[in-house]
């Protein structure tokens, strides 16, 4: 597989430089999920339009991209934008990607039903394609496609909760479970574009509960804690899962603590085989329950004494929340693709968010 045609973009490296007069300059964000996707028009200065879709979970396995080059077409055309103007497209996209230069696509388990025989998504679908079909409709826009986490990483490191850290990861909590990382201030890509597909890691699981995963692994941390895993195993959506947690009701304990336990051992396992100094935490089941979650994982952590012999490892080291969770996946796709003179504008609107999620 060749890595993904994005012109590798790294924290301090946009991949776009602007055309044209800069007042005039649009540029899309598109946001790709498990369960909905948001696209977001950007001028040099702000956000100037934002409308959102569920995610097609059936038809072709072109369905997918058709609905995103839609969502892009309808929101120019509401502001008066011809599509075909648009100066560039940053495409955030849960993965693992597939594919070579020209033809990526995304093998996501949480959308593509064929990885596994007893997948409950109603599709045999074993990849969507992105790339092809987005720049034969945007022929003239520089496209630059990214896993979601690693350009939520790329947000945040910018303007957010992982401002002035050189070495940090971003972890989404959300339907599914992925890492974005980042060494001595350059964003880890890996061989073929999807370093920090960590939710698909193994930990030890409770007992006997080893749940499949989509992707096919019985037991990763995504199975026992992954959105669409609890709520498969709840029987319910997992708004209705942590209500019955906070009722103290027994089976949801046991899921819900499982769960922390899971995403509590790979927070671990990043610090200590990384050397990472802070890790931000976002994605929409997260978000949530952040009341709950960041409290109950900064103590397994540091307080309860579940790793005691790495604690040196552990020292000076941070989980926080992302700057602010209306943001980070908008602001992550259009990082990938933001020029580098416009970014001063960016930051002046990040900066009370940054500080007050840092001293917390």
């Amino acid at each position: 597989m060749m890595p993904p045609r994005t012109g590798d973009p790294r924290a301090a490296e946009p991949a776009f430089a602007a055309k044209g007069a800069q007042t005039e300059s649009v540029i899309a964000g598109i946001d790709l999920g498990g369960t909905k996707m948001a696209v977001c028009l950007a001028s040099e200065s702000r956000v100037i339009a934002r409308h959102r879709a569920a995610v097609p979970k059936s038809g072709a396995e072109s369905a997918v991209t058709e609905a995103m080059i839609a969502l892009v077409s309808d929101s120019c055309m509401s502001l008066g934008i011809e599509p075909a103007s648009l100066a560039a497209i940053g495409v955030s996209a849960c993965g693992p990607f597939e594919g070579a230069r020209g033809q990526l696509a995304s093998a996501a388990p949480n959308l593509c039903g064929g990885l596994t025989a007893d997948s409950v998504l109603p599709n045999r679908w074993m990849r969507i394609p992105l790339e092809a079909p987005l720049r034969d409709r945007f022929r003239t826009a520089d496209i630059v496609i990214a896993n979601d986490a690693q350009s939520a990483l790329l947000a945040e490191h910018r303007f957010g909760a992982l401002r002035g850290a050189s070495h940090g990861a971003y972890l989404t909590w959300s339907t599914g479970i992925g890492v974005g990382l980042m060494l001595d201030n350059r964003l880890v890509r890996g061989k073929a574009g999807n370093a920090g597909h960590a939710g698909h890691s193994m930990v030890a699981a409770s007992g006997s509960h080893r749940p499949r995963c989509g992707c096919g692994n019985d037991g990763d941390v995504e199975s026992l804690a992954g959105g669409a895993a609890l709520a498969h195993a709840w029987g319910n959506d997992t708004v209705a899962l942590f209500e019955a947690f906070r009722r103290g009701d027994h089976r949801a304990s046991g899921l819900v603590e499982s769960a922390l336990d899971a995403v509590s051992d790979l927070l671990y396992n990043l610090f200590v085989t990384l050397d990472l100094e802070r890790i931000a935490i976002g994605g929409g089941l997260f978000c949530g329950q952040s009341d709950l979650l960041l409290p109950a994982l900064r103590r397994r952590l540091f307080e309860s004494g579940r790793y005691p012999g790495m604690q040196g490892m552990l020292a000076g080291t941070r989980v926080v929340a992302v700057s602010d969770p209306s943001r980070t996946a908008e602001m992550g796709a259009l990082c990938l693709v933001l020029p580098q003179d416009w970014q001063p504008h960016w930051s002046d609107k990040f900066s009370a968010n940054h500080d007050s999620v840092i001293a917390a």
